[in-house]
């Protein structure tokens, strides 16, 4: 896998979600493989505390290693500005990506609910 911050990639559909975070402060990675980008992630840091989020691999590209590159690159930026400690949320049915998050090392600290659906916040 290839990581590697980007702007000049031709723009596909999951790119324009993408494009729709940018404006956001953070620092943002984009997994390739083969050449093609696969998967992105955004990473925002205050003080010591890097916070993981809008974390995204195409479907046919899970499973293989670009959701681990693509947190592994992440907590990697973070740690050279000076973060030590990193956090991030995913919705309680999400098992798999559950799953990857607990190899890497990230537990369970506490739930809560939203009082809307994500979709409509």
């Amino acid at each position: 896998f290839l990581i590697q911050p980007t702007d000049d990639l031709e723009i596909s559909e999951w790119e324009k979600r993408l494009h729709r975070q940018i404006s956001l402060p953070g620092r943002y990675v984009i997994v390739e493989r083969d050449g093609k980008p696969c998967g992105y992630g955004r990473s925002t840091r205050q003080g010591n505390i890097l916070n993981l989020e809008k974390l995204w691999v195409q479907p046919q590209y899970r499973n293989c290693g670009a959701g681990t590159a693509l947190i592994q690159g992440l907590l990697h930026m973070g740690q050279k500005t000076g973060a030590d400690t990193a956090f991030l949320t995913v919705n309680e049915d999400n098992v798999v990506a559950q799953r990857l998050y607990a190899r890497l090392g990230f537990e369970q600290r506490y739930a809560y609910r939203y009082l809307v659906p994500q979709d409509e916040a």
